[in-house]
């Protein structure tokens, strides 16, 4: 059964102004549109309690406001402004009344959904059907048609997070967003919103990854490739130096082999010749083990960029960062040092 109760507060305590002035013609608006509530002239009290409710929000308005909207079946925007005055209803006022604007938020929820935002984390700001509503957190219940309806919540240097819901009327649900997406960086959104149930736009889901062929930059594959041919290139360089350099340390153990006499190297006479050939034998050892491994390196590396080549599939994804290689050579040891993004 539809509530038929006429809340008619004349209770004008709480009308506020800044000037005796403004109090005096706020009151009188008051008075006006409670005659307009008496004679049930619903569209004469909702146009006069809007205009004092933009003037400054009060419990008192908001439940003539809230009665005049129910009778005219505007059921949500009954529900929002009588919560608000139940919400902020005063201890002193008679009960009874109160319990009469229960009554009536009751009855105006049977038509329409309630939700239950929750936002985390806080000062995020709200919006359903891309209408602002306001900053989390939100109060308790939030009104809204019964339908299907785009909840989401935006906040500076995060990327949006929504969910698209469907409430019947008379029906609550609990709607909880949280930012768990990377932030942004330089104003350029890193990952999509999130989505909940079966999209409108098909974007950015997580059957529908967010696409960065926009971006600009060198494509991984081709990093990867030259990276290849470059490792194998200098690897193939170093190899050949020191196998030069190996060739010249055998050339100069022979020479001094050629001068050594058996014997000289337990005489103080002998003993330098016998230093100098030992080091140039361990050069020519050392020089050729470096040799090796710098042949093994620019093979595998020849290897793994002709596999690429032919088996990485060319697609143009994100951009790629600088990569450097940097040779490493001592007298015992040889190498390669790669720094990069792949």
């Amino acid at each position: 059964m539809r509530t038929r109760f006429i809340l008619a507060f004349l209770c004008l305590s709480s009308v506020a102004a800044a000037t005796p002035q403004d109090a005096d013609a706020r009151r009188a608006a008051y008075l006006e549109g409670d005659r307009a509530m008496v004679a049930k002239d619903w569209p004469a009290a909702e146009t006069i309690f809007e205009k004092l409710w933009a003037e400054g929000a009060t419990y008192d308005v908001a439940l003539s406001l809230g009665q005049a909207e129910f009778r005219q079946n505007k059921y949500r925007e009954a529900a929002e402004h009588i919560d608000y005055a139940i919400a902020n209803y005063p201890p002193r006022e008679k009960t009874d009344a109160l319990q009469r604007a229960k009554q009536f938020l009751s009855a105006a929820t049977k038509y329409v959904g309630t939700l239950h935002i929750t936002v985390e984390p806080a000062g995020a700001q709200v919006l359903i059907d891309s209408e602002a509503i306001g900053t989390s957190p939100l109060p308790v219940n939030t009104y809204v048609d019964a339908g299907s309806h785009i909840v989401e919540a935006r906040m500076a240097d995060h990327a949006p997070t929504r969910q698209e819901i469907t409430v019947n009327a008379g029906g609550a649900l609990d709607v909880d967003l949280k930012f768990t997406g990377p932030v942004l960086l330089s104003g350029i959104e890193t990952a999509g919103p999130q989505k909940v149930g079966s999209g409108l736009d098909g974007q950015n889901t997580p059957e529908n990854p967010p696409s960065y062929a926009h971006k600009r930059g060198v494509e991984a594959r081709t990093v990867a490739l030259w990276s290849g041919v470059g490792v194998t290139a200098v690897a193939l360089g170093i190899g050949v130096g020191f196998a030069l350099k190996a060739s010249a340390a055998s050339d100069e153990a022979k020479g001094y082999q050629s001068s050594v006499q058996p014997g000289d190297c337990f005489s103080r006479s002998g003993a330098a010749s016998c230093s100098a050939l030992k080091q140039s034998l361990d050069d020519r050892n050392s020089a050729n083990k470096v040799m090796n491994m710098s042949f093994a390196v620019a093979g595998a590396a020849a290897v793994a960029t002709t596999a690429m080549f032919f088996f990485w599939p060319s697609r143009r994804t994100e951009t790629a960062g600088e990569i450097r290689v940097v040779p490493i050579a001592t007298r015992n040891t040889g190498g390669l040092v790669i720094n990069g993004n792949f």
